[in-house]
């Protein structure tokens, strides 16, 4: 199909011309694993026609403005919540962080961002404790009053999705001690998980 833009269906008799344009992406060395062996060697020249090479982005860090915004218009959209910016103090935060999941990473700390917030604007307690660092000089323990009000009149769904989050984060990914602490069986916790997008 790559070369000969044709293939043949299965159970069929006639090849079937297509029209299409094939777009790869990888965050691995190609060029390496072909040397290496652990590529075909065919393959890479038959997708090796224009490389784009996108840097990660702790190395553009100058896109991080756009990409807030553009992903607190999406993420403000879905949650019915009307949000028109973001802090300095919280964007400032989100220049410095490394971003060891890229672009994705972002966008997850947005869309928690903005289920957490209460304003008008995207502000830095409402931002994950590992891009806060604890820096800030605030208070962000809450006594359950302080935490009953925050919750109230929120959806079930968003609440169990940020409870669920904070503590994998706080258990450092540990899905059994995060089950366990969360009063649910690890398959149960990997089903939610996979529910709601989380890592």
């Amino acid at each position: 199909v790559l070369q000969d833009k044709e293939f043949t269906p299965l159970g069929g008799t006639e090849p079937k011309k297509v029209d299409v344009r094939v777009i790869v992406a990888t965050n691995k060395d190609l060029k390496r694993m072909v040397d290496e062996g652990r590529f075909r060697t065919d393959l890479y020249y038959r997708i090796h026609v224009m490389e784009i090479n996108v840097p990660p982005l702790r190395e553009r860090r100058e896109d991080i403005p756009d990409l807030c915004n553009l992903f607190l218009k999406k993420f403000s959209a879905q949650q019915n919540k009307p949000l028109g910016s973001i802090t300095k103090p919280a964007l400032d935060k989100l220049m410095q962080y490394s971003y060891p999941g890229n672009v994705r990473q972002l966008a997850n700390i947005l869309e928690y961002a903005v289920i957490l917030s209460a304003g008008g604007k995207i502000d830095l307690m409402d931002l994950p404790e590992e891009i806060r660092g604890g820096s800030s000089g605030r208070n962000f323990q809450m006594s359950d009053k302080a935490a009953a009000e925050y919750l109230a009149g929120r959806k079930l769904r968003d609440i169990e999705k940020i409870v669920i989050d904070a503590t994998l984060k706080k258990n450092g990914g540990r899905r059994d001690i995060t089950a366990d602490q969360l009063g649910i069986s690890t398959r149960g916790l990997i089903n939610k998980i996979g529910e709601y997008g989380l890592k």
